[in-house]
């Protein structure tokens, strides 16, 4: 079953096509689409008020395991949610699947994490450490190694990577060991 309560407030037109292309999809037995209330997103760094409040490590723990509870649920409007905004996004790699200039762009994210659903995908975080320092960015710099699994095999395995995140992901990079 699908629920969606979506406003265009918060969620562009190429996530609210996503969305109605999911409710009208076969949903899989195993993992039903689940779609949520969004919550505001993240503020472009350069638009963030002085009292906006600052992410601590925890926080940036807390922001990954997110993000793989919403890559594992299907729930695409939380992913449009943890990672930033145009302006302060770097770039989404896996290897072999998202490089070049097409992990730039952030407005590919959605069919992405659409077709990574359809397939099965699914991560589990082994080992995630943050560095104890805001690096020079502004952000928490932070390392991951994750299980793999999916209907596709060359998807399976041990995964790792690094990121960088702040009030959102604005840096995720893996590959395969």
């Amino acid at each position: 079953m699908v629920k969606a309560r979506v406003t265009a407030r918060f969620v562009g037109p190429a996530t609210a096509a996503l969305m109605v292309a999911a409710s009208i999809l076969p949903a899989r037995a195993a993992a039903p689409v689940a779609l949520a209330q969004p919550t505001l997103p993240c503020p472009p760094k350069d638009e963030r008020p002085d009292d906006y409040p600052a992410v601590t490590r925890a926080g940036v723990i807390a922001l990954v395991k997110d993000f793989v509870r919403a890559y594992n649920d299907g729930d695409f409007v939380r992913l449009e949610e943890v990672f930033s905004q145009e302006e302060d996004f770097q770039w989404y790699f896996v290897q072999d699947e998202r490089v070049r200039e097409d992990a730039k762009q952030r407005r590919t994210l959605p069919p992405y994490f659409v077709q990574r659903h359809l397939l099965g995908d699914r991560l589990e975080v082994l080992k995630l450490s943050v560095r104890r320092e805001r690096s020079w960015h502004g952000g928490y710099d932070f390392f991951i190694r994750l299980r793999r699994d999916s209907d596709e095999a060359r998807a399976r395995g041990i995964w790792h990577g690094k990121g960088t995140a702040d009030c959102a992901i604005s840096v995720w990079s893996v590959g395969k060991e």
